[in-house]
């Protein structure tokens, strides 16, 4: 899996955190799968870190970079958004698709949650 997926569907599992229509049984079961993915994402911010401090240098005034520079710090950040990770087993976690939930966040989660319809209104 991309390290890129990984950390969108941990950012959505903080925004699916923050739903307070889901129930604790739902709220526990996205807890369990952001804290499994935590690891994959501080190694993505540990070494996003080392490539700003590399181009640190390299920048104006405001932190800005320009010409090769710009290219190759962005080149770098692509390969590491790009990397391929193997995340460990897990099971995908099912969750009643409620109010607040955006399609968008359906989306970049369906390799970890399976969304059930909601209830009949």
């Amino acid at each position: 899996m991309k390290q890129n997926k990984i950390n969108q569907a941990y950012l959505a599992l903080g925004r699916l955190g923050e739903n307070d229509k889901l129930g604790v049984n739902d709220q526990w079961s996205i807890y369990t799968l952001r804290k499994m993915l935590r690891q994959y994402t501080e190694f993505y911010d540990e070494r996003m870190t080392v490539i700003k401090n590399k181009y640190r240098e390299f920048a104006d005034k405001d932190g800005t970079l320009s010409g090769d520079k710009a290219n190759e710090y962005i080149e770098e950040c692509n390969e590491l958004g790009e990397m391929e990770v193997d995340v460990e087993e897990y099971k995908k976690v099912t969750l009643k698709l409620v109010a607040g939930i955006k399609c968008a966040d359906i989306e970049v989660l369906e390799d970890f949650v399976d969304f059930a319809p909601p209830d009949a209104e």
